[in-house]
């Protein structure tokens, strides 16, 4: 590339005076509103739309001594005598007055302008957008101007040449704060950090979401300031329907920087509550009408379901009149000719067709019923899942009550082991992975222990029959990765595990081959130490199908840690419980003024004060314990049939069981899935 002093020379054929040249420029106004002025008149204007990008001119300065400055620029009067702004190439007049600074050029070298009208905005925005792409907040401060005037959305978009949604979204930035804005101008904040504030019109919650945290994610922020609203997403508006919701008058908000659905909000959840409400309970009653004992909804998984109701009863086929089955015959006749038929002619249309209705027409004589006794002893429960689909579990019976013929009655909300609510699925397996994590971290530092679960291990595996009576840990080997259901991978059982595991690779030879000879070498001290650690990255009773006596025995392992690993301030959870089950938390442990005092801080604020008077005091009750005491109860009355007395029952239970003395075998597995 020639330097800037050897291309000079080349800018006068486009209308530039060599720098040693001292000629003073001609002003004059042509018939087509161009104006030649000097470069000393120029100044930028306040309505040039390009601010925060302004600095990035080195292309121009590489490009201008060589081509010269290809297309004039945009000015209007200053109001000052010979004196212009300039609305369009505020990128080119700095990087000719950088030039003439650098003598690469004169000062008052004459440049070609030409004069616009009030237009002069619309002129600069859309000049922008045909080079360097304008920085958002630019473009914000251009379309406020164009819409001030009382132009619309529809007139200011195609001025510049954008859509319509564009606009909306840049005039969407309206919303945020100044000083979030500003930080945006300066680059502190992306445009998806931005987008997220603009999904609130309030600034002062804008303002408290920012100052807390700076850095904060988009999807963080967003979660922040829509807290009480739902997303489409949420399964109240699946099972709903937003349409429904709407009808209802219910009113919705829109992000304009998130994609399709995502952007919407539902603002009244009490409205939505009701609505989720009066569909379930027309539910209910529908099918309460079928003659079930009771019917309810349960708010749980259907494994949690299954853990309550372990009987059932089923549908019985029912008796056929002569009548009926007279026609079922015909049908089942007039089904098989038809499928002789088509051993001949297989491709033929309407031979499949009849086929298929015959078919059909046959299986409608199978019907099946409960009996009205078994649904007289029996209950249905109303599932959901995540996506808001509803499912009905019929003929649900707790096991006593199956083998008694007595009735149910319909569960009760659950509690954790101190009263509280249980919290969700996903925070109850994280929180039992944390407890594992602990449980495994403590063990690398114990070769007795770890040598003491191995023994139990295989103790269980070869005196015991077909039951979950197992040890915490897999040791086939695998890796439990309890770290993949855990939030806060710093935490400090894993960062534990991580450095043991990695002191135990450094130990061992490069290559693979080579690690047995080397164990064999080792003494009883270095090969506890070892076991230590990689029994540890075994633990692995977490998890919704985590089984009940894996769960118990690390329960047992877990009662001999000496050390705390886990502080209340290493977790998330505050944050992710209702606001009025962390008051109930405060009231347990500080005193129910206490938590009077905090109830009306804002969710941000109280999981802040909370963690502060909580930590060292309390923590969850999932972290105490992986099984809970009606699983414990219920696994130690059942431990005398799974265990066997010798090995040599191997052979009966294999090959020579008598099926009379078998017993309910499937109720033999325990487990909590």
């Amino acid at each position: 590339m020639e330097s800037r002093d050897q291309g000079a020379a080349q800018v006068s054929g486009r209308g530039f005076a060599p720098t040693g040249e001292k000629e003073k420029p001609i002003m004059n106004v042509a018939a087509t509103q161009f104006l030649t002025i000097p470069l000393t008149h120029l100044e930028i204007s306040p309505k040039n739309m390009r601010k925060t990008d302004a600095e990035c001119v080195d292309d121009l300065l590489a490009s201008i001594p060589v081509h010269g400055l290809i297309q004039s620029l945009a000015v209007e009067p200053s109001g000052k005598k010979d004196r212009y702004l300039v609305i369009a190439g505020g990128r080119r007049l700095k990087a000719l007055k950088i030039l003439a600074k650098e003598k690469v050029i004169s000062k008052d070298y004459p440049i070609p302008c030409r004069v616009v009208d009030s237009e002069a905005e619309a002129i600069s925005l859309a000049e922008n957008h045909n080079r360097v792409p304008p920085h958002p907040a630019d473009q914000y401060d251009a379309f406020a101007a164009q819409i001030a005037t009382g132009k619309s959305i529809e007139e200011v978009a195609n001025a510049y040449g954008v859509s319509e949604t564009i606009v909306k979204k840049r005039m969407k930035l309206a919303a945020v704060a100044p000083e979030i804005l500003a930080a945006y101008r300066a680059g502190d904040l992306e445009l998806e950090q931005v987008a997220a504030y603009a999904v609130s019109d309030d600034h002062e919650r804008q303002r408290a979401v920012f100052t807390g945290n700076p850095n904060a994610r988009s999807h963080n922020i967003r979660t922040a300031l829509t807290e009480g609203e739902a997303t489409v997403s949420d399964s109240r508006v699946k099972l709903v329907g937003l349409d429904v919701y709407v009808a209802a008058g219910g009113a919705v908000r829109q992000d304009l920087f998130a994609e399709g659905d995502k952007g919407l909000y539902l603002i009244d959840t009490a409205l939505l509550d009701r609505l989720a409400a009066e569909k379930i309970n027309a539910i209910i009653e529908d099918v309460k009408a079928e003659g079930w004992q009771d019917v309810f909804l349960f708010d749980g998984a259907v494994w949690e379901l299954q853990q309550i109701y372990k009987g059932r009863v089923y549908p019985q086929r029912l008796q056929l009149t002569e009548e009926q089955e007279a026609k079922r015959e015909k049908v089942a006749e007039q089904l098989e000719a038809v499928s002789n038929e088509l051993e001949d002619d297989e491709d033929n249309a309407e031979l499949l067709a009849e086929y298929d209705r015959l078919g059909e027409a046959l299986e409608a004589f199978n019907v099946e019923a409960y009996s009205v006794e078994d649904k007289a002893r029996a209950v249905a429960a109303i599932t959901r899942d995540y996506n808001g689909n509803l499912r009905i579990e019929r003929g649900l019976m707790k096991k006593a009550d199956r083998d008694s013929n007595t009735g149910t009655t319909s569960a009760a909300p659950q509690l954790d082991a101190e009263g509280l609510p249980q919290v969700g699925n996903t925070l109850a397996v994280e929180l039992a992975a944390v407890r594992c994590a602990a449980i495994a971290a403590d063990l690398t530092t114990n070769g007795q222990k770890a040598l003491s679960v191995t023994v139990y291990t295989m103790a269980t595996d070869l005196l015991l029959g077909y039951s979950n009576l197992k040890s915490p840990c897999d040791l086939r080997i695998s890796n439990s990765r309890v770290a993949s259901s855990i939030s806060h991978k710093d935490m400090r059982p894993l960062e534990t595990l991580a450095t043991a595991l990695k002191s135990v690779r450094e130990a061992l030879p490069e290559n693979p081959r080579d690690w047995l000879a080397h164990l064999l070498a080792l003494d009883t001290g270095a090969l506890l130490d070892m076991l230590a650690v990689l029994v540890a990255h075994s633990v692995n009773p977490f998890g919704q199908f985590a089984e009940t006596f894996a769960k118990i025995a690390a329960d047992d392992l877990a009662a001999s840690m000496d050390t705390q690993w886990v502080s209340l301030s290493d977790l998330d959870y505050l944050a992710r419980i209702p606001k009025a089950q962390i008051l109930a938390v405060i009231g347990k442990v500080c005193g129910r003024d206490k938590a009077e005092n905090l109830s009306k801080l804002k969710k941000a604020e109280l999981v802040e004060r909370a963690t502060e008077l909580l930590n060292g005091k309390w923590l969850p009750s999932q972290l105490s314990a992986l099984a809970s005491e009606a699983a414990r109860d219920n696994a130690e009355a059942r431990f005398s049939e799974v265990f066997r007395d010798g090995i040599e029952d191997d052979d009966d239970d294999d090959f020579g069981g008598n099926d009379d003395e078998a017993g309910d075998d499937e109720d033999i597995g325990m487990s909590e899935e």
